[in-house]
């Protein structure tokens, strides 16, 4: 008699670990291409990928989308970039060569860690969250360029 598709992945009546990471992969794979697929379909809008690190896999972004929008309010990856240069410098001069994988790996945990701002103890709902991204970004950019964003897109995706 077949177990059927709810037994799969269980041994001995138990759900085994490598089945679940394996089904925890493939979500993590199918997730983002599902909403890219869905935020295409709906707004007209394609993706490109963009190198964040080398070698890394590459981040997918919206076509057409200034890219100084998209550094705006990312100042905490190269807060964490400087953090980790003073600790790898620090490790270097301690043990006289540059730390390996597992090492730079805790170090860049550590860079996290340091620079990581306490925890906002205000809670904001999003819709307050937008309107204050939406105000702060209107007055870095101008309005034209935030009310612009959807349009830009789409023109960028119909070539």
């Amino acid at each position: 008699m077949d177990p059927g598709p709810a037994a799969a992945g269980r041994e001995g009546g138990n759900l085994s670990t490598d089945s679940l990471r394996t089904r925890i992969v493939a979500a993590e794979t199918l997730y983002p291409l599902y909403l890219m697929e869905e935020v295409s379909s709906r707004f007209g809008w394609a993706w490109e990928p963009r190198e964040v690190t080398s070698g890394h896999r590459p981040v997918m972004e919206i076509t057409g989308i200034d890219r100084r929008l998209i550094g705006w309010q990312s100042t905490r990856r190269q807060q964490v970039e400087d953090a980790l240069s003073v600790l790898t410098d620090e490790y270097e001069e301690r043990q006289g060569h540059p730390p390996g994988e597992k090492v730079g790996y805790a170090l860049a945990c550590q860079a996290a860690d340091r620079i990581r701002p306490p925890k906002h103890t205000e809670l904001l709902s999003l819709t307050e969250l937008r309107t204050r991204w939406r105000t702060s970004a209107i007055q870095v950019f101008g309005a034209c360029t935030v009310y612009r964003l959807a349009e830009r897109a789409r023109a960028a995706a119909a070539p």
